[in-house]
């Protein structure tokens, strides 16, 4: 049999992120787009209505979307900072094993056994492993693994139990 497989840490906030959106439906048409769609479009019937200037009209819907482009950016951005700062806070230092029956994590002196029946599936996008169960995952990637040996093996265990 072989040794049980060690890992440590968490993944980036980065890496997380991009497992919550491989999990993430995927939607044809993104809301913000369709929120400046309909802003600019009232905007340029009003601007019709009023018979503006059609240089003017143009300008100044130009001017609108580069200024709701700029909103949405620094929103987005002011976010994504927050909840860096948030996720970075949350995780505590933790190590584990992977094991032929689940993961055992250890926080502290806290020891948790996550049997591999308790997850649905496996994902894998950008060099990251998941295991998933309704939404809520587990991620695992290469800088979590003291070996490139350690991590092919646990690849291979966790895409085993789902296959």
């Amino acid at each position: 049999m072989e040794k049980d497989i060690k890992f440590r840490g968490y993944l980036t906030f980065d890496d997380s992120l991009k497992a919550q959106q491989a999990l993430k439906p995927r939607r044809l048409v993104s809301p913000v787009a369709i929120v400046s769609v309909l802003t600019l479009g009232a905007v340029g019937l009003a601007f019709w209505q009023m018979h503006v200037d059609k240089s003017m009209a143009i300008f100044m819907l130009v001017f609108l979307a580069a200024f709701m482009g700029g909103g949405f950016w620094l929103m987005n951005t002011s976010a994504r900072k927050s909840q860096k700062k948030l996720y970075e806070k949350a995780c505590i230092k933790r190590r584990g094993t992977l094991k032929t029956d689940g993961i055992q994590i250890k926080k502290g002196k806290t020891r948790k056994n996550i049997p591999w029946e308790l997850f649905d599936k496996s994902v894998e996008v950008d060099g990251i492993v998941a295991v998933v169960k309704s939404g809520e995952s587990l991620g695992f990637a290469r800088y979590m693994f003291d070996s490139e040996g350690e991590w092919t093996r646990a690849r291979k265990l966790i895409k085993d139990h789902y296959s």
